[in-house]
């Protein structure tokens, strides 16, 4: 889901991602480049994506 397709994508993955740890104790995975597709500065979004993450 790239955060310039649809605004809420970003707080949606990090949502699943808490659910994830908390709920089922397990390790997930994603493409970060995924995130920032079509969007300008991809290198900066992608560090923030991933230091939020």
């Amino acid at each position: 889901m790239p955060v310039g397709a649809i605004n809420q994508a970003g707080r949606q993955v990090m949502h699943i991602l808490q659910r994830l740890r908390d709920e089922l104790k397990v390790n997930s995975t994603c493409g970060a480049s995924n995130f920032s597709f079509g969007l300008p500065n991809r290198n900066g979004v992608n560090s923030a994506f991933l230091t939020m993450a």
